[in-house]
């Protein structure tokens, strides 16, 4: 872990849109400690476009996060961001909710010795939906896809929950069964509800396996889709940090029939898209295989280097030092990780294992 010789202070503020009102000090600030990961360089052109809109899907931003964290402990992990041949600058840090962001007139002053640079073309943030159609009673998919015979406007939705069905039975839930009680729509009632306020519709987006559309559901405390919004491509709705739930999954899954062994599957289930982190490394969840009881994980020091580990819950707890509170969250069957913030990894030796090329073998 780096030791910085002299600290450094900055103020931040949460999920700031533009530039400007940070130079006219009109948001609420964080005050806290902060540490430069990479030095981004714009051109003035794009530097400007980035301080109209500071969109936290930036394509250059979603490259770095690994490299960002910030919020916690008032401790900000961060990318200063300035334009060629100009002295003022953004300091962004990514939460694990909030992008936070700071201001400075001259980065010349920023302890900088050591920290790469990287001169970017800045590239359009990623689309996504914000905003859905919902229908009330729909009996199908066909129509789902007539918007002009819903009696409801356009409107915000946010995603509480996925359920993943079989592509079978998704496509029959689609096509024939938003009427019918589902069982997994009974199951995840609490989450979804409508916010009068913002009017804005908390939802459950049901998917098959493979499919790439899904059905966003709010279902008014009722077991089946009351309210419906077909969504023709899941990869644009804001899923990071919403808990999955597998109704039935791949054929190793499908064959866990023992209760206890399938809390406990979907309870380890529920920590892949995890990530720990200190202020060194970060620790991703990729993925959990049922049948040998092993998590896939990668240790990431740098956006490009990471050690990957296929270890049982118990050699992953007992090698990365899991803290008390962390060990019994992670083996409590009964618990299920839905985005909360966790402990930090504590301090541990730098990965020097090189990140494996594409193609290689796991």
């Amino acid at each position: 872990m780096k030791i910085l010789r002299e600290k450094q202070y900055a103020a931040f503020a949460a999920n700031v849109k533009t530039l400007d009102s940070l130079r006219r000090n009109k948001v609420s600030y964080i005050p806290g400690v902060f540490e430069v990961a990479k030095v981004i360089v714009l051109s003035k052109e794009d530097f400007e476009k980035l301080s109209e809109d500071i969109s936290p899907d930036y394509p250059f931003l979603r490259d770095n996060q690994n490299l960002m964290s910030g919020g916690l402990g008032r401790i900000f992990r961060c990318l200063l961001v300035h334009a060629k041949g100009e002295k003022e600058n953004l300091l962004i840090a990514q939460g694990r909710n909030h992008l936070y962001l700071g201001y400075g007139r001259d980065y010349h002053k920023v302890n900088l010795q050591g920290v790469p640079v990287e001169y970017i073309s800045l590239k359009e943030p990623k689309i996504y939906q914000e905003r859905a159609c919902f229908f009330w009673k729909a009996q199908g998919f066909q129509e789902l896809t007539d918007l002009h015979q819903s009696a409801e406007p356009w409107s915000q939705f946010q995603v509480e929950q996925v359920v993943v069905l079989p592509d079978e039975q998704y496509r029959q839930f689609r096509e024939n069964g938003l009427m019918e009680d589902q069982i997994f729509l009974f199951d995840h009632q609490d989450k979804m509800w409508m916010d009068p306020g913002n009017f804005c519709w908390h939802c459950v987006l049901v998917k098959g396996e493979n499919s790439r559309d899904g059905v966003l559901v709010e279902s008014e405390g009722y077991a089946y889709a009351r309210y419906a919004s077909y969504a023709p491509d899941c990869s644009r709705l804001r899923l990071q940090g919403v808990p999955v739930h597998y109704e039935v999954t791949p054929k190793d899954i499908r064959e866990v029939q023992n209760a206890a062994e399938r809390n406990r599957m979907e309870h380890y289930l529920s920590f892949v898209g995890a990530e720990l982190q200190n202020l060194a490394f970060s620790l991703h969840f990729i993925d959990y295989d049922v049948g040998t009881d092993r998590f896939t994980t990668r240790l990431y020091g740098g956006p490009d280097s990471y050690i990957e580990e296929h270890l049982t819950p118990k050699q992953l707890a007992d090698s990365h030092h899991f803290s008390q509170e962390l060990r019994e969250k992670f083996f409590d069957m009964d618990f299920r990780y839905q985005g909360e913030d966790l402990n930090h990894l504590p301090t541990a030796d730098r990965p020097k294992k090189k990140a494996p090329r594409r193609g290689d073998a796991r």
